[in-house]
C-alpha cells in the first residue's frame, strides 16, 4: 500500500496497531498523553513515514479523544537509514578532487567505481561504508607511525603495554579533537598546516562514526544514545535539516517527555534487533525490513496466475519463517549455493595502499595549504553556530506548538 497522503496513512494504521505495535496493559499513572494502554511502533520507521504520521498527528489534533488524536502513538527513526544519512554528510564534506587529499583521491587510488556521486540505490552505501572504514583506518595508521617516528607498524612491539596506552592517548589528542584543530588555528598564518589541520577534523569527525557502526552491530543502544549530540550538530551543518529534527526529537522523548518506563521500552525494543542471538548479529529494525521487502520483492516472489492481494496477505507474514527453514537446512546439509557474508577484497593492501600516501599528512609542514575545492567545512562548528545564535532550537520549538483538544469523548 502507499504511503504518499495522509489518507494512505490513516488505512496503514489499524493494521499497525494489530500487526506492527504490541500492547502494553499496565496500570500507569495518567499523563497528558496517556492513560492505560500504549502503543509502540516496532519497525522503527522510514523517515517519509515518521513525517507522514507526525502530521496526522497535527491534522488531527483536535478530535474528540486521545485515540482519535493518535497521542498513543510513539514513532522512533530507522537506525539503518541514519546511517546512511550520516555517511552521505560525510561524502559531502570531505569528497575534494581527485589530485587532493580527501575521499575522492582515497577513492580513485582504492579503485572503487561510482562512489564519485551520492546515490540512494544499489550498492552505494555499503561501498562508501566499507570506503570510510579503510580511509579512517588508514588514517589512524598514519597517526601512530607519525607518533611513534617509526617506518612500519612492527617497529612498535618494542614498545612496553603502557607506552602504547599513552601514545594512544596521545595520537587522541593531536590528531582527533577540536582542541587539537583550535591549537592549530591559533598559529600564526605562516606557520598554519591546512592539510593536517583537515586531516585532523576528519579524524574527529569519522571516529563516531565509526562507534555508531560498531554500536548497532554490538546492540549497545546506550552507546547509540550518547552519540545522539554529535550527529545533531552534524546534519545541522550539514544541512540535513530532517535527522538533526530526528535527533533532538529523540532527545526530548527519552528525556523530557516520556515516562522512564517508557524510554527504557522504546531504547530495549524499538532501535536494534537479533534474530540469532549471537554476538555482533544485531540490525536496526527498518534494516531487516529492507531484508523482508528484499524476500518479498525477489528471493521468495510469488508468480502464477492464482496469486491476489489475498494470498500475498497470507503469505508474507509467513516469509520470515520461510527463509529461517531454508537457511537452517542449507546449514545442516551444507547446500549453500553462494556466500552470505560481505567481505572487503584485498582490504590490508587496500588500508596500505593508503598509508602509504597518508604517512606525511599527520606530520606538521609549516605554510603547507590546501587548494580551494579541497577545503571541507567544519560541519559540527557550523551546526553549534546555528544552534547558539542561528535560532534553529527557537525554530524547532515553535513548530511543535499548536492548539489540541483535552476532550475524552468515547
Amino acid at each position: 500500500m502507499a504511503e504518499a497522503s495522509y489518507e494512505d496513512h490513516i488505512q496503514l494504521l489499524p493494521g499497525m496497531a494489530f500487526d506492527s505495535l504490541v500492547w502494553e496493559k499496565k496500570a500507569m499513572k495518567r499523563t497528558h498523553w496517556l492513560e492505560s494502554s500504549v502503543l509502540f511502533y516496532r519497525r522503527s520507521a522510514y523517515y517519509r513515514f515518521v513525517v507522514g504520521l507526525r502530521g496526522l498527528f497535527q491534522q488531527r489534533a483536535e478530535d474528540v479523544n486521545s485515540f482519535e488524536r493518535l497521542e498513543w502513538l510513539i514513532t522512533p527513526f530507522g537506525w539503518f537509514h541514519f546511517a546512511m544519512a550520516a555517511a552521505n554528510t560525510y561524502h559531502t564534506q570531505y569528497l575534494g578532487r581527485a589530485k587532493g587529499s580527501g575521499l575522492l583521491n582515497a577513492f580513485n587510488q582504492l579503485e572503487r567505481k561510482g562512489l564519485n556521486k551520492v546515490e540512494t540505490k544499489g550498492v552505494f552505501h555499503h561501498h562508501l561504508n566499507e570506503a570510510l572504514h579503510h580511509v579512517a583506518e588508514a588514517e589512524i595508521r598514519a597517526c601512530w607511525l607519525a607518533e611513534g617516528g617509526v617506518a612500519t607498524l612492527s617497529e612498535l612491539r618494542t614498545k612496553t603495554p603502557q607506552q602504547l596506552q599513552d601514545m594512544a592517548a596521545t595520537i587522541y589528542r593531536k590528531h582527533a579533537t577540536s582542541l587539537a584543530i583550535d591549537k592549530m588555528k591559533g598559529l600564526p598564518k605562516e606557520k598554519q598546516d591546512e592539510v593536517k589541520q583537515q586531516h585532523t577534523m576528519f579524524l574527529r569527525d569519522i571516529l563516531p562514526y565509526l562507534l555508531l557502526r560498531r554500536a548497532i552491530k554490538s546492540g549497545d543502544v546506550g552507546m547509540l544514545e550518547k552519540l545522539l549530540p554529535f550527529f545533531f550538530l552534524q546534519f545541522i551543518g550539514g544541512g540535513n535539516g530532517n535527522y538533526a529534527t530526528e535527533c533532538i526529537e529523540l532527545l526530548q522523548g527519552l528525556h523530557r517527555e516520556w515516562p522512564a518506563e517508557i524510554a527504557q521500552h522504546v531504547r530495549m525494543n524499538c532501535w536494534l534487533m537479533t534474530i540469532s542471538g549471537r554476538p555482533n548479529s544485531f540490525v536496526p529494525f527498518d534494516q531487516k525490513q529492507e531484508h523482508n521487502n528484499r524476500d518479498i520483492k525477489d528471493t521468495y516472489r510469488s508468480e502464477g496466475p492464482n496469486i491476489d492481494w489475498k494470498f500475498l496477505k497470507k503469505l508474507h507474514p509467513a516469509v520470515p519463517t520461510i527463509r529461517a527453514v531454508t537457511e537452517h537446512i542449507e546449514d545442516q546439509f551444507e547446500t549453500y549455493t553462494r556466500g552470505k557474508r560481505h567481505t572487503a577484497p584485498k582490504k590490508e593492501k587496500d588500508v596500505q595502499r593508503l598509508v602509504n600516501s597518508y604517512k606525511e599528512l599527520h606530520k606538521l609542514h609549516e605554510g603547507r595549504t590546501l587548494h580551494k575545492d579541497d577545503r571541507a567545512k567544519d560541519y559540527l562548528l557550523t551546526g553549534a553556530d546555528k544552534v547558539l545564535y542561528g535560532g534553529w532550537l527557537d525554530k524547532w520549538h515553535d513548530n511543535r506548538f499548536f492548539v489540541r483538544s483535552t476532550q475524552q469523548m468515547y
